[in-house]
């Protein structure tokens, strides 16, 4: 816990706490018991969130060990306990750990979720407020949850249980990962169809992220953050959000498809197009509620990520290719889902530089969107140009011939992008590359394209998943 807080106060010495917490882990004999299963959960996050993401992962795998040693997942090792704050304590850290295995699978990318194929009887957890208040209510269970539609007067459950319900969903559709070619687009549809069935049967009480207590519920937060963060994972492979290069640099970057979509095309690509564009700006929408980013859980850093891709794909390859950009007075104008666009991606750079300033994973996420940014940016700024110089025709396109490409090199520099010059936020998204050599093959009319990237000190592109 002394590590943890560190990290929020500059002033402390937060590399040696963290060496000391991490020692404790070494120890042969570190005790079998829930508080030892709390303390790698706590750690999992945390490390998670200073990119170390491999050793969070084992970090995890260990508590799980322990946590299935002791029987965690049965309700009668809450039970034993006499107090019924300890008690509620036990099934709040098995939970933890069944959506932070959900979250590192499914968002991070990391193996496999090992607590879905797990039998668990633990109760569900009560809300927040009943916890911190001591007073703790009768435990329900996941089957008076599961059956829960059935009930003339659906009741209520707490925010942590409609989390947990999300993340179970996760466990279903991880199999898409393995899927490719005509298998893919039933798989997804299935897949989406879960994710919208979980948000229509929440209560009129959880549709929002805020309380009855006119405070953001942290919980709905991350619900509803996860959820589109889904939306755009599942969606995108089959979208005209193709995948720049650049993004290969970014270690939250989904993966691009394996293979082409097939089918009806034409519908498919603008059916899915339209969900993960609706699903990027929803969830960069959750942060600029009145509060501060700071409280919000670091594991939606990797969602950010996502979310700003999507948006910036979207100014290259759909925005851009519409027509909806125009001549006005001299000037080129851009049309509004552009802007919008972009105003969403400068909120997910915003975002993530509040985060960095206590978490390292998103200080080099704040790098990363920067570079890839300023490459698509760079991109559009080519073919406005080359629409101006051939007044008439469709621009670039003819230009190049039936090559289909613009070919531009920049320079570009990695380590402190925007910020070395003084530049703020919005100077970094028009400026040009800084850091090594870069071969950039433009992409016109939704043509996929290489690139070369040579990085210099910083040991090479990250290879993401």
């Amino acid at each position: 816990m002394q590590y943890i807080g560190s990290l929020y106060a500059p002033d402390l010495p937060s590399a040696d706490l963290r060496a000391i917490a991490v020692n404790q882990l070494d120890l042969v004999n570190l005790p079998q018991t829930g508080f030892s299963v709390q303390t790698l959960l706590l750690l999992a996050i945390a490390i998670h969130a200073e990119d170390e993401r491999q050793q969070a992962r084992a970090i995890l795998d260990r508590g799980i060990c322990m946590a299935l040693e002791l029987g965690m997942n049965h309700r009668a090792f809450a039970e034993m306990e006499r107090d019924p704050v300890l008690s509620e304590s036990w099934r709040r850290t098995f939970w933890g750990l069944y959506v932070l295995d959900g979250v590192f699978s499914g968002i991070a990318c990391a193996s496999s979720f090992i607590l879905s194929a797990i039998e668990t009887q633990a109760d569900l957890p009560c809300e927040d407020y009943e916890y911190e208040s001591g007073r703790i209510p009768r435990p329900r269970t996941l089957s008076d949850y599961d059956s829960r539609d059935f009930e003339d007067e659906i009741p209520v459950f707490s925010s942590f249980t409609y989390l947990i319900d999300l993340v179970r969903i996760i466990g279903t559709i991880l199999s898409i990962n393995d899927i490719t070619g005509k298998n893919l687009e039933p798989a997804v549809t299935n897949a989406d169809a879960m994710l919208v069935n979980w948000k229509l049967h929440l209560p009129v009480e959880k549709q929002g992220v805020v309380d009855k207590h006119e405070e953001v519920d942290e919980l709905l937060f991350q619900a509803q953050n996860l959820l589109q963060t889904l939306l755009v994972v599942i969606h995108r492979p089959l979208s005209r959000l193709y995948h720049s290069p650049l993004e290969k640099i970014s270690s939250c970057a989904p993966p691009p498809p394996t293979s082409p979509p097939t089918g009806n095309e034409d519908l498919t690509r603008w059916l899915h197009t339209k969900k993960t564009i609706e699903a990027a700006q929803t969830a960069m929408n959750l942060y600029v509620l009145p509060s501060p980013i700071l409280l919000h859980t670091p594991l939606g850093i990797c969602g950010i990520t996502k979310a700003t891709l999507a948006n910036l794909s979207a100014c290259a390859y759909v925005h851009n290719s519409r027509g909806d950009d125009r001549e006005r007075g001299g000037n080129f104008e851009r049309s509004n889902e552009w802007k919008m666009a972009r105003d969403r991606i400068r909120l997910g750079l915003g975002a993530t530089k509040v985060l960095a300033g206590v978490w390292e994973g998103a200080r080099g996420t704040e790098r990363e969107l920067k570079i890839i940014a300023r490459g698509v940016f760079a991109n559009s700024a080519a073919r406005e140009e080359g629409k101006k110089a051939i007044p008439g025709t469709g621009g670039v396109r003819e230009k190049c011939g039936n090559v289909g490409y613009v070919g531009m090199e920049a320079r570009m520099e990695f380590e402190g992008v925007g910020r070395e010059n003084g530049n703020t936020m919005s100077d970094g998204l028009e400026k040009a590359f800084r850091v090594g050599e870069l071969e950039y093959l433009g992409i016109i009319d939704g043509l996929a394209v290489g690139m070369n990237v040579g990085m210099v000190g910083n040991g090479g592109a990250s290879n993401g998943c």
